[in-house]
């Protein structure tokens, strides 16, 4: 990511790291989640090769596509009693021109 992650008090938008494809699968698999989306529901694989993809595009230096992980705040996950605090819960995407 050029430049720190992005934190709220709820949320944090980062950069994708490799072990994300667990709970990136979590979601990506469930056929309720993705009902409204062009892919899914996705395979174990599907998810692995979703993370690794923008594992690589982060590490380029004319990066325009920027596909983050959205992660619930450990402190506030935990203070509202979240499944998944400090997990990666969905991701959000930012394009030019989007």
């Amino acid at each position: 990511m050029t430049g720190p992650p992005l934190l709220t008090d709820r949320l944090l938008l980062r950069d994708f790291v490799e072990d994300d494809w667990r709970a990136v699968h979590e979601y990506d698999a469930d056929p309720d989640v993705v009902y409204f989306m062009t892919w899914g529901p996705n395979s174990e694989q599907d998810s692995r090769d979703f993370v690794g993809r923008n594992i690589t595009a982060s590490r380029t230096t004319t990066r325009t596509d920027f596909e983050l992980a959205v992660v619930c705040h450990r402190e506030y996950g935990a203070q509202k009693g979240g499944s998944h605090p400090g997990s990666v819960i969905r991701r959000c995407r930012q394009v030019p021109g989007g």
